[in-house]
């Protein structure tokens, strides 16, 4: 029993030293690829040409032996291009890729006969299929369709025939009607009794000519004596009528004066907190400015100004090559840019040649340059840590939050 306990216990311990072993292994893995990304330098080359037939520019931007790659260009002709790449492997980008050739594509293809042409039959050339067609399909649907449901009727012939066929019969049911109709008109003059059991025809019910049946018994107006009795009298009615107006005119005036009070006291209301709100943003803008003439804010400002400069003189090109030539209308504004421009030549510049024109009747401007440099993440880590945990940004920050319940003013 022991026995066997020991060897469990050994087994345990074993796959505890193994499982601490890889455990190493990867916290190993992980500060090399820390490591590396922290120092190994971001390296970048731009290139840019400018004239009058070609404007060009492009830039590459590689990592950790080209692992990983950034590419970009612009032409005139193509617009912006660029490509990401991962193990040489293109993750993202807009490039156009190459067409991969075949095997034997090289190769030029073995002649071939060529298929004699279908000689198509008089009658069914394109645009001829004739009205002869069309008919006979026409006919078969039709017939078919009657045959499905169980009613069949012969073709017709669509020529013009049977449509004089069709006019004639139609001519003929006209006549018959028109015999029909003198037939029953000679049948009731010869019997009258039959027409007057005819219950289509109704006899007129009341008798008398259409003039006498037209006229209406005359309209009696009232008379003068009748229409006055009626009438009310005019004087109460007047008056009733100006105390209504009166009282309808008092209504609206004081309806017009309760409107006049409201809008002066709203105006009133929108004047105070017009001046409410000036007087806050007056009171914050002073606490701002008071905290940015303080004396954390001013100390922290400098700082940050020295730390800038700092990253910039570590991000400069190492090298630069090329020339330029350039030149204004006007030769003062040229002898500007070129001060401007040797006062970059101490940041590794020296390489770039510069030719102003100072004769020149219209802008000019022609070059081409090439750039390289790099960068390290550890300098901009190292730079960041130190401003995030300054005493002075913490400080700057509080007073930031707490807003304007200060008066600017450490108590």
């Amino acid at each position: 029993m022991l026995h066997i306990i020991e060897v469990i216990l050994k087994i345990l311990g074993l796959l505890g030293k193994i499982f601490l072993f890889l455990l190493l292994v990867l916290l190993a893995v992980l500060l090399v690829l820390l490591l590396s990304v922290l120092f190994v330098p971001i390296r970048y080359h731009l290139e840019g040409c400018h004239g009058k037939a070609v404007t060009r520019a492009s830039g590459q931007i590689t990592w950790f032996l080209h692992l990983v790659s950034v590419r970009f260009a612009y032409l005139r002709e193509t617009g912006f291009v660029y490509s990401v790449k991962l193990l040489s492997f293109e993750v993202l980008g807009n490039e156009a890729k190459k067409p991969k050739k075949r095997a034997g594509a090289f190769l030029p293809k073995a002649p071939g006969r060529r298929k004699p042409k279908r000689k198509i039959p008089a009658g069914r050339e394109r645009g001829s299929f004739g009205k002869q067609h069309q008919e006979e399909g026409i006919s078969k649907k039709n017939s078919q369709e009657n045959q499905s449901s169980g009613k069949y009727f012969p073709e017709r012939d669509l020529s013009e025939k049977h449509f004089q066929e069709k006019d004639t019969s139609e001519k003929y049911l006209q006549e018959n009607d028109f015999s029909r109709k003198n037939l029953q008109e000679q049948h009731l003059s010869e019997h009258p009794s039959d027409a007057a059991a005819d219950p289509k025809k109704e006899p007129d019910k009341e008798p008398g000519t259409p003039a006498q049946k037209t006229a209406k018994a005359p309209i009696q107006e009232p008379s003068v004596r009748e229409t006055q009795k009626e009438s009310p009298p005019q004087k109460k009615a007047g008056g009733r009528n100006f105390l209504r107006r009166v009282r309808e005119v008092w209504r609206t005036l004081l309806s017009r004066i309760e409107a006049v009070k409201r809008f002066f006291r709203s105006l009133y209301l929108r004047m105070k907190d017009f001046r409410e709100k000036a007087l806050r943003i007056k009171e914050t803008v002073s606490y701002y400015l008071n905290l940015l003439n303080a004396k954390e804010t001013r100390t922290y400002l400098r700082k940050v100004k020295f730390y800038a400069l700092k990253l910039l003189h570590h991000i400069r090109p190492r090298k630069a090559s090329g020339y330029l030539r350039y030149g204004f209308e006007d030769p003062s504004m040229t002898g500007i840019l070129t001060g401007v421009l040797y006062c970059l030549q101490p940041a590794n510049m020296q390489g770039i040649l510069l030719k102003p024109n100072f004769d020149c009747q219209a802008f000019e401007f022609e070059g081409d340059v090439e750039i390289d440099g790099h960068i390290r993440l550890c300098h901009i880590v190292w730079i960041a840590i130190r401003l995030f945990f300054d005493k002075n940004r913490k400080e700057i920050f509080r007073r930031l939050k707490e807003g304007g319940k200060q008066n600017g003013h450490r108590q």
